[in-house]
């Protein structure tokens, strides 16, 4: 039932979003809010993962996914937040401090997708 391109948009789409805090964190200014990107249902994937059926959900990888999602849109939020909210400095080392908590997370989500994909092809 995993499709790899889902997952395949997945990564593009979630990788994207370091282009838009990067602009955030550069301009002050965004389209988004720090509630509609914490919201990891507001997303295709989002939406996508919400909709798999249990039997997907009771597998390894949907149960590794699904958190680590969780987690990347509440940092990307947190970054978001302190861009608009005139924190530039904060939000950048939180941008790209290979020690933050956004930077962490969202190696580890790229990596488990990555994972997924290939488990599923």
């Amino acid at each position: 039932m995993s499709d790899a391109s889902e997952i395949n948009k997945a990564i593009k789409a979630h990788s994207m979003w370091k282009v838009r805090l990067k602009d955030a964190v550069d301009t002050g200014k965004s389209e988004f809010t720090p509630s509609l990107v914490k919201d990891n249902h507001v997303c295709e994937f989002g939406k996508w993962l919400a909709g798999l059926p249990p039997s997907e959900k009771a597998k390894e990888d949907y149960k590794r996914i699904q958190p680590l999602h969780e987690k990347f849109h509440a940092e990307a939020a947190n970054v978001l937040q302190l861009a608009i909210g005139g924190q530039r400095e904060k939000a950048h080392v939180a941008l790209t401090d290979i020690r933050s908590d956004f930077v962490y997370v969202s190696a580890q989500l790229i990596n488990a997708l990555a994972e997924w994909k290939q488990r599923s092809s």
